[in-house]
């Protein structure tokens, strides 16, 4: 029994040696430096001297690498402040250290993915003119890490992109393909909660936009494919159907056909809206109305309601001729969305289309007019960045107000409150063409 507890106790003690060697082992041939470097610019590291904490940093990233992980996340902070601060070779000697660190994280503490694209993104700040190395860097780590690839790492990967297709060293519909494959990576984390995704997601897709690069043919020859193989993936299907909608491709077939899908899949107020888009813009008033009307049905959101309200009023008042339905419905979105200013714009045209057949005489005829520059001075107040299309529409409209003349056989003052007739029945202030 004691030969045999001699035994264990040599065991353990050899066990223990071991460990401390294996750990002596990872602070390098010269363990005590290792860790007297390791503190000293750990303490001007937690001061904020960045300069001071380098040379000691500097000596643990060549000397002991695998000491700890701690080198590879306060390293790039300690070396962009360096780069800020110098300049020619000096400059460029800190960037290829900052680089390197990417590498070295991955050789001795693994997440090849991510050190690729923060590689990438190192690359994109300091060494534009190596943009199609970085692109290639990203490129690999999306398919390393896959849904895992962090959402900073997705967008900057796509802004890199928009920006190389705009100097032509990749197409648009390499453009678009990517967009369509980060998409669905968004999605999936979209799904799972990732409120950082769905923030980054938006600004993916104003990227798309302002690229300038794209046109309803060539996102119809670019999904197409796509579409076809992926028919029952019903994210590819909402990002295809998403960015045909923001490009109003709404004649285009395969908007149709995807939309379709989709309302197939599940009767959701945004499908019915992408249907009803689709009928209105090809002239099939009769689908879309009850499009428009389903999609009204399910939407709960107001401001999107108001939406609806607006595009099936102009439905009604420019495929139907069904002027006071499409009156009903701008005063619905103004009800939905007091700030609606498209609909004020409508009522406006509206009144004036009818003008001519609203009341008794020229000078009530006329008197519409009143009413159809009121909405236009309020559509440009509440929404002024309608201004350059109403202007204009004051200007015309003013011109057919009633003369002095006009109204003087009808006892009616300047500024006085008048009511337009018939079925308009607008209160309005009088005023004269001068």
């Amino acid at each position: 029994m004691k030969t045999k507890a001699i035994f264990i106790w040599m065991m353990l003690f050899l066990a223990g040696t071991l460990a401390f060697a294996q750990e002596d082992n990872k602070f390098g041939k010269e363990p005590a430096t290792c860790r007297a470097q390791l503190s000293t610019y750990d303490q001007f590291y937690k001061q904020e001297s960045f300069a001071d904490a380098y040379p000691a940093w500097s000596w643990c990233f060549n000397h002991c690498p695998k000491s700890t992980k701690n080198i590879y996340i306060q390293g790039p902070n300690i070396l962009e402040k360096m780069i800020e601060k110098s300049e020619g070779d000096t400059k460029e000697a800190y960037i290829d250290t900052l680089l390197m660190i990417y590498d070295k994280r991955t050789k001795h503490f693994g997440d090849k993915g991510n050190n690729l694209g923060r590689k990438a993104i190192a690359i994109m700040t300091y060494r534009q003119s190596k943009a199609m190395q970085a692109y290639k860097l990203f490129e690999e780590a999306v398919i390393i890490d896959g849904v895992e690839t962090s959402s900073n790492v997705l967008g900057r990967y796509f802004q890199l992109a928009a920006a190389l297709v705009q100097n032509d060293f990749i197409t648009t519909k390499e453009l678009i393909k990517l967009y369509t494959e980060i998409s669905q990576i968004f999605e999936q984390k979209i799904s799972a909660g990732d409120q950082e995704a769905a923030k980054a997601k938006e600004q993916v897709d104003r990227m798309l936009i302002n690229t300038g690069e794209l046109g309803c043919a060539m996102l119809e020859d670019v999904f197409r494919p796509i579409y076809e193989k992926n028919l029952d993936n019903r994210a590819m299907l909402r990002t295809i159907q998403t960015i045909m909608e923001q490009q109003q491709c709404f004649d285009s077939k395969l908007f149709a056909e995807v939309s379709e899908k989709m309302y197939a899949m599940e009767k959701t107020a945004s499908a019915a809206h992408s249907l009803a888009q689709y009928f209105f813009k090809n002239n099939n008033a009769k689908k879309a109305e009850r499009y428009y009307k389903e999609s009204i049905e399910m939407q709960e959101d107001e401001s999107k309601k108001a939406a609806l309200y607006f595009e099936l009023g102009l439905l009604y008042f420019n495929q139907m001729d069904q002027y006071q339905t499409a009156r009903s419905y701008a005063k619905k979105a103004i009800g939905a969305d007091p700030e609606h200013g498209k609909s004020y714009k409508l009522l406006a045209q509206i009144y004036a289309s009818v003008a001519s057949d609203c009341g008794e005489n020229e000078f009530e005829h006329l008197t519409v007019y009143w009413a159809v520059v009121d909405k236009l001075l309020k559509a440009k107040s509440v929404s002024p960045e309608l201004a350059d299309e109403v202007n204009p529409m004051i200007s015309k409209y003013s011109q057919y107000f009633p003369t002095k003349k006009d109204a003087f056989f009808y006892e009616v003052m300047e500024g006085e409150a008048y009511t337009v007739n018939c079925w308009i029945n607008e209160t309005t202030t009088v005023r004269f063409n001068q």
